[in-house]
């Protein structure tokens, strides 16, 4: 069985490597020229037909479902029009407060659409934010006016793909609740007010969980935690606990891998209530009362989880084991693996697109490899020896998925994995169990498992700062994370596979990596997609100079963290030599307090550093005249000259950078008055090849002067995709083109990049959307 289940996840994983669905009717006609193959077959050719057949009917599946979804993604045409919707509330929500608002974001299942009466969406799923104080609970039907788009995330090397996670949730549109309506159209929408049609009682058990945790759980440190354990919402863990778990590798207790535990403890407790039972419900055996009582466990608890995937994976698997006793038939652990591993791909093929799948299933398949077969004994190959196994045999997935290796994880595991099953899971169990019948009993089994975390907290923060906890290796390509996992697969074989201390070769390329190196006079340049702001990494022989920081969402959310850092972390990028922040407007300087947690900058510049809110010794103002060289690189400032504007937006570090044959212009936000200033200095100084636009593109730069002064043969913009500013204006465009300019920017593009060389005039301009296209893009 193992053999269909494998055979099958690798046709369903041709979604993972397809740019579109144009194959889609040649994989069907494949996979039909395969089964009647099977089907006339010799017995000689008929095995190895039958795993083909298996295998395209997992990617005809694959296919048809990916399909199925995209021809119900939100269309074009109706994207940030005023929609007046029905629907029901499909999911937990989430309230975050930032800023004294309260913001609750959902899921919500379009199932009719009211106005525009000709609108062409198809009902679906979609995510919205609602910045309201009304009470919003899972499954209760609304009435909702929204502004939707479809799924738009940051397109970078290195940065999370929220359009691959909206692809795997299937959700067609991401939008908001409207408030407040143009003047013009306020009295049309007053007739679709805002109003709860239906208050369903029935689906409220994981509301009902939600809110009595924050309630009895109020003000402690780990009530997020608790509430992740209950019902798999993790938003409310802090970002500083979600960073010490994944340092020291134990984020996987997060995501109800101790269900099998929990739902062990039912079956013994099962067994023992047996003997307080009336005489005649004796005769039921006690291995299948308790049976039925651990299956009872783990599907509760699944629910209460929201059956995410590590969640069905753990529950499907402790289900088919207590079949097996019910049934009084023995089903080995590799059968239950590979039945649970194709009920999950049935159900739901787009779990490939998420970590948890490939974590939770390879974590598994690793322990039956590596102990198939073996006999266990005493306390090292019970605890400390899987802890070892899995922190080996994980190395090539965590490093494709985070860049690092918790080196520190064997440790760690050993030590929490224990202690949460003891102390905390059994505490969590009962309290919800007890709970709807006594609550302040619940509440106080509750806070003994807070109490628990809380005694665990300083050994995993103690462990964290230790130098070698976190392994940092740079992954130049995707063969040397496959030599890596062969490695993994030859050490870890069973006892009597010939050299197994070979295995560790496969790590040598991580080891000792073959870089390309910059050439001196060239240019790395890159362009990074951070919405509505701008970031510019630049690299020469041997410096690296970041040109702002990009925008703060949300006091959990900026570029600095989730762009910047992980762009430089998979280049292999430790240090910055310059870090320039144009001025103290958000969009561009949001990033800059999460860069500086994970480097500093040998010197800052920006041109009024009391605005940055930073205090380091190395800041230094940004003004017209400064220069340096690199490694035969030019830098020269333009702007701003004393004195500073009094507008941020005037007061833009205005950089140009040059090599032999080539010139970048950087201008922040300048305005057209800030132009005219320049070009009044030095109008030579601003000619070059490539030039990114003022102001995003904004009407009020890029005046005709400063065009004909730069002579830009390629015009970049950092704009947010249908950002609210409207940016980029028609007649910006317009200009530049007419002027010999190509004009690219990263909404449509992505992170654009390209390296200047110093042998050669042309370059070619790279589109991270266009190079990585996936069905999900």
């Amino acid at each position: 069985m193992l053999k269909f289940s494998i055979v099958f996840l690798l046709g369903v994983c041709l979604l993972l490597v397809l740019q579109d669905l144009s194959l889609i009717y040649f994989v069907y006609f494949v996979t039909a020229i395969v089964a009647i193959a099977w089907y006339i077959s010799s017995i000689k050719f008929k095995a190895i037909l039958q795993l083909m057949c298996v295998g395209c009917l997992g990617a005809s599946y694959g296919l048809y479902q990916a399909n199925l979804h995209l021809a119900k993604m939100y269309p074009e045409a109706e994207q940030k029009q005023f929609v007046t919707i029905i629907g029901t509330v499909a999911d937990l929500p989430q309230e975050n407060k930032d800023k004294n608002q309260t913001k609750v974001k959902f899921k919500f299942l379009i199932q009719k659409i009211i106005q525009p009466e000709t609108s062409k969406i198809i009902p679906g799923l979609v995510r919205l934010t609602w910045q309201t104080t009304q009470l919003i609970e899972i499954g209760d039907q609304w009435q909702l006016t929204v502004r939707l788009k479809k799924p738009r995330g940051f397109a970078n090397p290195g940065s999370f793909d929220a359009e691959k996670y909206y692809f795997s949730q299937r959700i067609i549109a991401i939008g908001y609740v409207v408030d407040k309506f143009p003047k013009k159209l306020a009295s049309f929408y007053q007739q679709y007010p805002h109003k709860r049609l239906h208050y369903d009682s029935g689906h409220k058990v994981r509301q009902y969980f939600h809110d009595h945790v924050m309630q009895a759980l109020a003000g402690k440190e780990f009530v997020g935690v608790i509430l992740a354990l209950i019902t798999g919402v993790q938003q409310k863990i802090s970002p500083l606990q979600w960073e010490v778990f994944r340092d020291v590798g134990v984020a996987h207790l997060l995501a109800g891998l101790h269900i099998a535990f929990i739902a062990g403890l039912g079956f013994i407790f099962a067994g023992m209530l047996c003997r307080f039972m009336p005489r005649r419900w004796l005769k039921i055996p006690v291995p299948i009362v308790g049976s039925f009582a651990a299956i009872a466990i783990a599907l509760s608890y699944a629910y209460l989880a929201g059956f995410s995937v590590s969640t069905q994976r753990s529950c499907l698997m402790v289900v088919l084991a207590m079949l097996g006793i019910i049934s009084r038939r023995v089903i080995l652990p590799v059968d239950i693996f590979a039945y649970a591993l194709l009920i999950v791909l049935l159900m739901d093929p787009f779990a490939i697109f998420t970590l948890a799948f490939w974590l939770s299933f390879t974590a598994v398949a690793i322990l039956l490899y590596a102990f198939a077969g073996r006999k266990v004994h005493g306390v090292f190959d019970k605890w400390i020896r899987p802890n070892l196994v899995m922190s080996f045999g994980l190395i090539p997935l965590l490093l494709i998925s985070f860049n690092t290796v918790p080196l520190i994880s064997p440790i760690a595991n050993s030590i929490a994995v224990p202690w949460v099953s003891v102390l905390v899971a059994p505490n969590i169990l009962f309290g919800t169990i007890l709970y709807p019948l006594w609550p302040s009993g619940g509440a106080w089994l509750w806070s003994l498992a807070n109490r628990a975390l809380e005694l665990l907290w300083p050994i995993l923060v103690k462990l964290q700062q230790l130098s070698w906890a976190n392994w940092q290796p740079f992954v130049p390509s995707l063969w040397c994370l496959g030599l890596a996992f062969v490695g993994v697969l030859w050490v870890l074989a069973p006892k009597g596979f010939p050299g197994r201390v070979f295995g560790f070769c496969g790590f040598l390329p991580l080891l000792f990596p073959t870089v390309e190196h910059l050439k001196s006079g060239e240019l790395s340049f890159t362009l990074l997609d951070v919405g509505q702001g701008l970031a510019v990494v630049i690299e020469t022989k041997g410096h690296v100079l970041v040109y702002d920081t990009g925008p703060k969402f949300s006091d959990n959310f900026d570029a600095g963290e989730q762009v910047i850092w992980p762009f430089l972390l998979v280049n292999n990028i430790k240090q910055i030599d310059k870090l320039i922040v144009s001025h103290a407007d958000l969009d561009h300087s949001g990033g800059v307090q999460s860069l500086l947690k994970h480097v500093k900058p040998r010197q800052i510049l920006t041109p009024k550093p009391e605005l940055l809110g930073v205090a380091l010794k190395q800041m230094v103002p940004c003004v017209t005249g400064q220069h340096w060289q690199w490694d035969g690189v030019n830098f020269e400032m333009l702007n701003p000259s004393p004195p500073i504007p009094f507008k941020k937006n005037d007061q833009s570090c205005v950089l140009h950078i040059k090599t032999k044959t080539h010139g970048i212009l950087f201008t922040g936000d300048i305005s057209a008055s800030s132009e005219k200033a320049i070009i009044a200095r030095d109008k030579n100084a601003l000619r070059a090849d490539v030039v990114i636009v003022p102001h995003h593109g904004s009407r009020s730069a890029s005046s005709l002067a400063f065009v004909q002064a730069v002579g830009a043969k390629c015009a970049l913009a950092s704009v947010g995709y249908l950002n609210q500013y409207r940016h980029l204006h028609p007649l910006v465009i317009a200009s530049y083109r007419e002027h010999g300019a190509k004009f690219i920017d990263t909404a449509q593009c992505g992170a654009i990049s390209f390296r200047l060389k110093e042998e050669g005039k042309e370059f070619d301009i790279g589109c991270y959307r266009v190079e990585h296209k996936r069905i999900w893009n």
